[in-house]
């Protein structure tokens, strides 16, 4: 959540301890200097900072990918309870199974296509691997056992929770 500062000041009670978020104060840089409303975080939003942005005029938008971007909406973030950090794809699902050997993740590959085999005589569909490009050239990795297709990428969020 970006925190713009409202022209009416200061901001509704409301507003101010729902910006406040105590969570943070032990991985801040003296915290005891930043005033309360600066703390800012990304995660869902909560009635009450909807109402509190309602107060100030910022409308609620139950729809924000649908075009109109503008308002406060409920938007999912996962952070972990014990490390106050925000859980990726990678931190959740590659870094437990990273040393396994079983697995190869190839940075800055783009996937071109399944190869599927042919004549397959089992149920549904089977394939041999995948073609892919990295560094513009096309190249082809076949599997043993199974191929794992996931769309999206695997973004390594590794910077700490800052104050602005």
């Amino acid at each position: 959540m970006r925190l713009f500062l409202p022209s009416r000041w200061p901001p509704p009670h409301a507003l101010r301890s729902s910006l406040c978020t105590p969570h943070l104060l032990p991985r801040l840089k003296a915290p005891h200097l930043l005033p309360p409303w600066l703390h800012s975080e990304q995660r869902t939003r909560t009635p009450r900072e909807v109402k509190a942005c309602e107060e100030i005029g910022v409308p609620f938008n139950a729809n924000a990918i649908g075009g109109e971007n503008v308002g406060v909406w409920p938007s999912a973030c996962a952070i972990h309870p014990e490390t106050v950090t925000r859980i990726s794809t990678a931190l959740a699902y590659y870094e437990p199974i990273k040393g396994q050997g079983n697995l190869v993740v190839i940075a800055g590959a783009r996937a071109i296509r399944v190869i599927f085999q042919k004549n397959v005589s089992s149920k549904g569909v089977a394939t041999d691997g995948v073609e892919y490009s990295k560094d513009r050239q096309l190249l082809v990795v076949s599997a043993k056992k199974e191929v794992i297709l996931a769309a999206g990428t695997l973004y390594m969020f590794s910077r700490p929770i800052q104050a602005a």
